[in-house]
């Protein structure tokens, strides 16, 4: 009996998740600052019953999230000022695959742009074009949202969240385990933009960086499998609207 539950135990023990290199305690919980983002106000009012329907039977990446929230854009509100130091991630493995969202040109950077931050970059499509995702993972929300239009972001098992903005259609739920290069909606024009294009985020619990970190979008190719997250990586640079031929309405 004594053997069983030292066994038992130590079953437990391995099992637990620990946030590498990141101390819980030090992760404080901040008030909501929308000066930075883009607002949150608006989003589809899930019941509770659907809530617990959509929980996944895995949780990527448990070492970092303590949650799962398939309502908010952010609900973690990670406190930079607690990154102490360089935390190493792996982008890719032997269970985990990589795919570019679409081919297309970049019409808006990562950065503030007229007071406000743009929290990712503007990849030009025509309405209707596929959308894949770039890594495998679960689908955390699926959703419109006043400023993002139907949305969709998928936490990775690398502990990053990719989003993907003003989509005329999507064709994922909340829930759903999908692997890299799956369709998971159509491009729009959908929500607080002024022409089809594809709004694509790159964030850590919660707080947005250049997706340009992770992808060369002149050849689609990653550009490591790897990444250290610190504060320099959230550095907000000014954004840079680029035009070429006609202007875009």
């Amino acid at each position: 009996m004594v053997k069983t539950l030292s066994i038992l135990f130590l079953s437990i023990t391995i099992c637990v998740p620990s946030l590498a290199q990141i101390d819980a305690d030090t992760i404080e919980v901040i008030e909501d600052d929308t000066s930075d983002f883009v607002e949150e106000d608006s989003f589809e009012i899930l019941t509770a019953l659907d809530t617990i329907q959509s929980i996944p039977g895995c949780f990527p990446d448990f070492d970092f999230y303590f949650n799962w929230d398939s309502t908010r854009i952010d609900p973690y509100r990670f406190n930079l000022q607690t990154l102490s130091s360089n935390l190493p991630i792996s982008i890719l493995n032997i269970d985990c695959g990589y795919s570019p969202p679409l081919q297309g040109r970049i019409n808006s950077t990562f950065g503030w742009r007229r007071r406000r931050v743009h929290a990712g970059i503007d990849i030009k499509l025509n309405r209707g074009d596929s959308i894949y995702v770039l890594f495998d993972g679960v689908v955390r929300v699926s959703m419109y949202h006043r400023g993002y239009g139907n949305c969709v972001i998928v936490r990775h098992f690398s502990g990053i969240e990719t989003l993907y903005a003003h989509l005329q259609q999507r064709n994922v739920k909340v829930g759903d385990l999908i692997n890299a290069g799956q369709l998971i909606g159509l491009g729009g024009n959908t929500g607080r933009s002024t022409g089809p294009h594809l709004h694509l985020e790159t964030r850590f619990l919660g707080r947005p960086f250049n997706p340009e970190e992770l992808i060369d979008f002149k050849t689609g190719q990653l550009k490591s499998y790897s990444l250290t997250v610190n504060k320099e990586l959230f550095k907000i640079p000014r954004s840079k609207t680029i035009r070429r031929g006609r202007r875009r309405r």
